[in-house]
């Protein structure tokens, strides 16, 4: 067995991307020649299949791909936020944030990760500066290998410019010392950071000895706008980070030339045999293709429909634009590698951090936590309560109260003493003013709870007829507390439960969508205060209020099932809704309502329509309905805010906008709600009532999506065309996530036959999917996958889905396929169907001769059921 000490060093380089699918590979070759082992890829809004072509490289074992929930914050902090959290992250020795139009080029030994470590043992952090690269005159989208086309680079060094030649990126261990990502370099706890002021001495700080000389070390390639025509491509993108528009401006600060670089040949032999093997997949080969065909022709669109581009482009192509480097020959750049450069890591205090003060100072920092938060929680529980310590820095203190009610709240010992004024547990102020007694449950870091000193805690609370005592008992908690007061009713029959924004479990085998909270993914959620969803039923009522466009919590509220929850929706106010109630100053009749067990639905939602003069939330729908598309609906609500109140996040937008709108240009029969699911769906479902030729056929498919699949689940539909059963299945079964996938017009390139597209041409196909992507694409529950179902579907884990829908090829061979690849990505207690059971072709029954013959090779436990035209398969329980 491979030990931690001998195992192999893992490299990890994490990159945000959009729209880059002809890029891609080379990236990827060069840096696994240099020595990278991992690639952590984060997309968002990919429409050359960019993710297409990394689901595929996932599925080859190349890349981890994961597709970006855009924050507020941009794609860029948004991923490096999830990326610090990642199981490869944190099992990486070194990591790199790197964009695909960035290359590391080592000028130490053979150009390898491996010298330049040798070169700098004792380092922890290496910063590394750019090196920008000009167009070279290259005015067409250029296939690999860019590497070799572009080699006209910025003089070096030009350290007074610090916009361009300053910028570094940043290779460092990932030690526990750092405290969180960033685009250029990593954020260090404990006061480290100030080694990267820069503008202390040059022997005092990395950044400013290795913006000197570390070119003669290594630097990053940035080619930031490739030729002529790929800027076209990025000005229609907008800048990656903040989606704002580039121009001739971004052009002449970044095509910056003047000086020939050959830095990339050094490995460029290894880098070709890297590509040769990521070609040899034909599928990746495919993908990489047709983003570059996509991207040729989007430039000439640009080029023929956008007057801006085509000036634009007829100034920096030829060569009219403003020159940012002296004209003439280039001069090849001299570098020498024995420069005497001072390791980083002996000298500075980062090391002493990394080498245990970090933990040290952690523990000494709960240490005075708990020291302090005992002397008040004593001071709480009085003569007549009582206060208990345990491990990991649990506590419960129990302040009594003349009241026949008990609040039960759950909190964090550091937000506790760090964040609030007068220490105290959460709610405490505010119960005490009600005279109801209270207990606190603390938590000494995000435990979850999970330490059976708690969970013993309540047993024993519960066998000495502690909770008998009161006439109500009332657990209330928020995210981590919101969980426990889930799961703890179990121990209190007949309590009651308020919950804001809870989790459900963090087990990673029953929630494997769940990606946050990393920190707490190790602990044991089995045992009876375990999963929220068998727990819940023990309390008398439970109100549990939650964004229903934060997908994750509305994943875990779906698991919440009985006539004793009340779901109160708190549309666009996020994860932290309560801080965002409080400001809006309903939070206390909110919470004071439910403790009470008064609060009914009607009471919460209009207290809520005060969230229509709240600048967050009206931040909120106007960003939502740009990222929609819904341009003429986000300028009539600006102007609606805008005319009552200021709002600074909406002005900055408006400025964009107001040039377009012209006054009477807006399209009369606009929806104003069109971005909501239920518009979208409804509409195409009564549209099914009206064209449907079959009436008994549909009303029978819908029996079947109403009786039979599971509510709320995670679902494919193989076979989409239209998208009418794609809107019923959204109607009826509404699902947390439903993939979309079918071929549409790529069946032409494949030269393969489909029901559907037996009189379509090529262009209605690629309509239907446009169609489709710009209606039910923009739900956040459907992700839309143009590609071949057994290839699409080979791209998720097994065990993903809790059913699948077969309406795809219907020859033999390939519903055959369809099937045995559906039974390995369906979890357990699933469902298989599809349709057109009884479908014929040169006199062969080809769906039922394919569902019985792969039956026959699943073999004991997947049964068979038939509803008209539909076929049923259940995939066996894990008991079974």
């Amino acid at each position: 067995m491979q030990t931690s000490k001998s195992r192999e060093k893992k490299y990890l380089i994490i990159s945000t991307m959009k729209d880059e699918g002809p890029y891609i590979l080379e990236w990827l070759a060069y840096h696994r020649a240099i020595g990278f082992t991992d690639f952590l890829i984060y997309t968002n809004d990919c429409s050359d299949g960019t993710d297409l072509l990394l689901d595929r490289l996932q599925h080859n074992g190349i890349v981890t791909h994961v597709r970006n929930k855009v924050l507020k914050r941009g794609p860029h902090k948004s991923a490096l936020k999830y990326a610090f959290d990642h199981s490869i992250y944190k099992n990486s020795d070194w990591a790199f944030v790197c964009d695909v139009d960035e290359y590391l080029a080592i000028h130490k030994g053979t150009g390898k990760l491996a010298d330049l470590f040798e070169a700098y043992p004792k380092a922890d952090v290496i910063p590394i500066v750019w090196r920008l690269f000009s167009s070279s005159g290259e005015t067409e989208v250029v296939p690999p290998l860019i590497t070799q086309k572009f080699n006209d680079a910025a003089h070096y060094p030009d350290i007074e410019d610090q916009n361009r030649s300053g910028f570094i990126k940043t290779l460092f261990r990932t030690s526990e010392t750092v405290e969180r990502l960033g685009i250029h370099r990593p954020f260090f706890k404990n006061g480290a950071n100030e080694i990267w002021a820069p503008n202390k001495p040059s022997h005092d700080a990395p950044l400013h000895l290795f913006g000197e000389l570390g070119q003669d070390v290594a630097q990053v390639n940035h080619y930031a706008v490739r030729s002529a025509k790929s800027f076209l491509l990025k000005r229609a993108r907008g800048r990656p980070h903040d989606g704002a528009m580039v121009g001739l401006g971004y052009w002449n600060r970044w095509n910056i030339g003047g000086e020939k670089d050959t830095s990339m040949m050094k490995n460029s032999q290894e880098l070709q045999l890297e590509l040769d093997e990521l070609m040899k997949d034909p599928i990746s080969k495919s993908l990489y293709l047709s983003a570059l065909e996509l991207h040729r022709s989007f430039a000439e669109e640009l080029l023929e429909n956008d007057k801006t581009a085509r000036k634009i482009y007829a100034t920096i192509s030829s060569g009219d634009e403003e020159k940012s480097a002296p004209d003439g020959h280039l001069t090849t750049q001299k570098t020498t590698n024995d420069i005497e450069l001072k390791p980083i890591g002996s000298d500075f205090e980062i090391t002493k951090i990394r080498n245990g003060s970090a933990k040290n100072l952690a523990r000494n920092n709960n240490k005075k936590h708990q020291d302090l938060w005992e002397e008040i929680a004593k001071k709480l529980a009085g003569s007549k309560g009582f206060y208990r310590a345990g491990p990991e820095g649990h506590s419960i203190v129990y302040t009594p109260r003349r009241s026949n009610t008990l609040v039960i709240t759950f909190d964090n010992l550091d937000i506790a003493i760090d964040k609030r004024k007068d220490r105290h547990p959460w709610g405490f102020s505010f119960i005490e003013a009600q005279g109801w007694s209270m207990l606190g449950v603390l938590a000494g870091g995000w435990t979850w709870y999970r330490n059976n000193w708690v969970s013993e805690q309540f047993d024993e609370l519960r066998e000495n007829g502690f909770f008998e005592k009161f006439d109500r008992v009332v657990l209330y908690g928020a995210s981590m507390g919101g969980y426990a007061a889930c799961v703890f009713c179990a121990a209190i029959p007949n309590s009651e439960v308020v919950a804001i924004s809870p989790q459900t479990t963090l087990d990673k085998s029953v929630v494997p969508w769940e990606t946050r909270y990393k920190t707490a993914w190790h602990r044991d959620y089995t045992g009876k205060y375990g999963d929220a969803s068998d727990t819940i039923s023990a309390a008398k009522k439970a109100y549990i209020i939650y964004d229903p466009y934060e997908p994750l919590d509305t994943k875990h509220v779906k698991r919440l099932s009985g006539e004793n929850i009340v779901t109160l929706r708190a549309p666009l106010l996020g994860h932290r809704l309560g801080s965002s109630l409080s400001q809006m100053g309903i939070l206390s009749p909110i919470v004071l309502g439910a403790l009470k067990g008064t609060l009914t639905p009607t009471d919460y939602y209009k207290l809520l329509r005060t969230r229509r003069s709240f600048p967050r939330y009206q931040r909120e729908l106007f960003q939502r309905a740009l990222k929609k598309g819904h341009r003429e609906l986000a300028f009539k609500l600006g102007n609606y805010v805008l005319k009552k109140n200021s709002n600074r996040g909406i002005e900055k937008e408006m400025k964009m906008l107001t040039p377009e709108m012209e006054p009477g240009k807006l399209s009369a029969d606009h929806d104003p709600k069109i971005f909501e699911q239920g518009n979208i769906v409804s509409k195409m479902v009564r549209a099914n009532d009206q064209k449907m030729k079959a009436p008994k056929r549909l009303a029978l498919r819908r029996k079947m999506l109403d009786e039979l699949m599971p509510k709320g689940g995670r679902g494919a539909e193989i076979g989409v065309w239209e998208g009418d059963f794609s809107a019923e299945i959204l109607n009826i079964t509404g699902p947390s996530e439903l993939v979309l996938i079918d071929p549409w017009d790529l069946l032409a390139a494949k030269k393969e036959e489909h029901t559907h597209s037996q009189h379509a041409s090529d262009e209605l196909m690629r309509q239907k999917y446009e169609e489709i992507v710009n209606g039910l694409g923009k739900l956040d529950n459907c992700t839309i996958r143009k590609g071949f179902s057994a290839e699409v579907m080979e791209t998720y884990p097994d065990n993903y889905f809790d059913w699948a829908y077969i309406d795809g090829n219907h020859l033999y061979d390939f519903v055959l396929k369809d099937i045995l690849v559906c039974a390995r990505k369906v979890k357990s207690g699933g469902l298989i169907a599809g349709d057109d059971f009884w479908w014929k072709r040169n006199n062969r029954s080809h769906v039922r001769e394919a569902v019985f013959e792969a039956i026959k090779q699943l073999g004991d436990g997947y049964k068979f059921d038939r509803r008209g035209g539909q076929f049923i398969i259940s995939v066996p329980a894990k008991d079974s």
